[in-house]
Protein backbone atom coordinates (compact mmCIF):
# COMPACT_ATOMS: atom_id res chain seq x y z
CA UNK A 1 0.00 0.00 0.00
CA UNK A 2 2.79 2.43 0.85
CA UNK A 3 4.60 1.58 -2.39
CA UNK A 4 1.45 2.38 -4.36
CA UNK A 5 1.05 5.70 -2.50
CA UNK A 6 4.64 6.62 -3.36
CA UNK A 7 4.06 5.64 -6.99
CA UNK A 8 1.00 7.90 -7.16
CA UNK A 9 2.86 10.74 -5.45
CA UNK A 10 5.68 10.50 -7.99
CA UNK A 11 3.21 10.52 -10.88
CA UNK A 12 1.50 13.62 -9.47
CA UNK A 13 4.87 15.32 -8.89
CA UNK A 14 5.80 14.72 -12.56
CA UNK A 15 2.56 16.32 -13.74
CA UNK A 16 2.17 19.79 -15.14
CA UNK A 17 2.45 22.15 -12.15
CA UNK A 18 -0.49 24.35 -13.17
CA UNK A 19 -2.69 21.28 -13.63
CA UNK A 20 -1.68 19.78 -10.30
CA UNK A 21 -2.32 23.10 -8.54
CA UNK A 22 -5.75 23.50 -10.18
CA UNK A 23 -6.71 19.90 -9.43
CA UNK A 24 -5.81 20.30 -5.77
CA UNK A 25 -7.76 23.57 -5.58
CA UNK A 26 -10.73 21.88 -7.26
CA UNK A 27 -10.79 19.07 -4.68
CA UNK A 28 -10.59 21.59 -1.85
CA UNK A 29 -13.36 23.67 -3.43
CA UNK A 30 -15.57 20.59 -3.76
CA UNK A 31 -14.98 19.79 -0.08
CA UNK A 32 -15.88 23.35 0.96
CA UNK A 33 -18.67 24.10 -1.53
CA UNK A 34 -20.10 20.68 -2.29
CA UNK A 35 -19.75 18.74 -5.50
CA UNK A 36 -21.85 20.88 -7.84
CA UNK A 37 -20.49 24.30 -6.87
CA UNK A 38 -17.01 22.83 -6.47
CA UNK A 39 -17.11 21.50 -10.03
CA UNK A 40 -18.12 24.95 -11.30
CA UNK A 41 -15.22 26.46 -9.38
CA UNK A 42 -12.94 23.76 -10.80
CA UNK A 43 -13.93 24.76 -14.32
CA UNK A 44 -13.03 28.35 -13.50
CA UNK A 45 -9.69 27.32 -12.01
CA UNK A 46 -8.75 25.31 -15.09
CA UNK A 47 -9.33 28.15 -17.59
CA UNK A 48 -5.79 29.43 -16.95
CA UNK A 49 -4.38 25.92 -17.26
CA UNK A 50 -5.96 25.30 -20.67
CA UNK A 51 -4.62 28.62 -21.97
CA UNK A 52 -1.06 28.00 -20.75
CA UNK A 53 2.15 27.16 -22.56
CA UNK A 54 2.14 23.86 -20.66
CA UNK A 55 -1.16 23.00 -22.36
CA UNK A 56 0.72 23.18 -25.66
CA UNK A 57 3.81 21.40 -24.34
CA UNK A 58 1.95 18.31 -23.08
CA UNK A 59 0.46 17.17 -26.41
CA UNK A 60 3.62 18.21 -28.28
CA UNK A 61 5.81 16.09 -26.00
CA UNK A 62 3.40 13.17 -26.37
CA UNK A 63 3.48 13.43 -30.17
CA UNK A 64 7.27 13.63 -30.10
CA UNK A 65 7.44 10.65 -27.69
CA UNK A 66 9.40 12.53 -25.04
CA UNK A 67 8.86 13.70 -21.47
CA UNK A 68 7.29 17.14 -21.27
CA UNK A 69 9.33 20.11 -20.12
CA UNK A 70 6.84 21.83 -17.82
CA UNK A 71 7.39 25.54 -17.30
CA UNK A 72 4.47 26.33 -14.99
CA UNK A 73 3.19 29.00 -17.33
Amino acid sequence: MRARALQLARAIAEGAPLSVKAAKATVLAAMDLGYERGAIEGDRLHVEVYASQDAIEGPRAFAEKRKPNWQGR
